[in-house]
């Protein structure tokens, strides 16, 4: 879906972000990936003044919430996550490629680490892998996110 903040409107077209003024209809950017990617099965963030934007594809870019430049990429951040998950400095989400949950820093685009299912060989005849997205109470600091049969608590720092 389209987000919204301070003003603006923030949405995927089939290979580009476009940024609008609610108050006025003008476009003010529009952000073309530099590797040709289908955005429409991407998703956005935004989180600490930048919009995060995954590409169906490998990449994962932040972006200026003003200007629409890039302030850093991540050209192998899996391929077509589920929905972005925000938290301490931190965007998570789930790769459909390798089932992997993955966190990356906000602040650089590093990957911080990435996982597979604990459970991955519950199941005899479905391999047991993450899917969807997260979910993360902050008072608890645990991350929450289910796989094929069960669901899964991790204790973030």
């Amino acid at each position: 879906p389209p987000l919204v903040n301070e003003n603006k409107v923030y949405f995927k077209t089939d290979y580009a972000v476009v940024c609008f003024d609610v108050n006025d209809g003008n476009i003010l950017w529009k952000f073309n990936p530099p590797t040709p990617a289908d955005m429409l099965l991407g998703n956005l963030l935004i989180a600490e003044n930048k919009l995060i934007v995954k590409t169906s594809g490998d990449e994962l870019y932040a972006i200026s919430l003003e200007s629409g430049g890039v302030i850093w990429s991540n050209l192998n951040a899996g391929n077509t996550p589920n929905s972005l998950s925000f938290f301490d400095g931190i965007v998570y989400y789930v790769t459909d490629s390798d089932s992997k949950l993955h966190a990356i820093e906000i602040a650089t685009g590093k990957e911080l680490w990435s996982i597979i299912s604990p459970n991955r060989y519950e199941s005899v005849s479905f391999g047991t892998t993450f899917f969807n997205g997260v979910a993360i109470d902050p008072a608890t600091r645990r991350l929450y996110i289910t796989d094929t049969h069960f669901i899964n608590c991790f204790q973030l720092k």
